[in-house]
């Protein structure tokens, strides 16, 4: 058996965990300067895509000195791409 693991594999976009995954994406557009975490796991600062797959996400929203916020969403199963603004984040007092 093959238990070796190229490291190609990781640096691959298209070897995502999400094997639903349909070539569309999820775009985060505001609260601009966040950190968008999809799921738990950190994608980077918004605007941020990630790939759109199957079902619901957990979307996260941190950034220093405000309260951190969670949404659900789950894009529709159309072939597009999908663009989501939320609310700005609360300063904490």
């Amino acid at each position: 058996s093959n238990s070796t693991v190229s490291g190609n594999v990781a640096s691959d976009n298209n070897s995502s965990g999400n094997v639903s995954t349909t070539g569309y994406k999820v775009t985060i557009e505001a609260p601009v300067g966040a950190e968008v975490y999809v799921d738990g796991s950190y994608v980077g600062i918004a605007p941020i895509s990630f790939p759109k797959g199957e079902g619901s996400y957990v979307i996260t929203l941190r950034q220093d000195g405000y309260q951190t916020r969670s949404y659900t969403i789950t894009p529709d199963s159309g072939n597009r791409d999908v663009n989501y603004s939320f609310s700005a984040l609360t300063v904490i007092p």
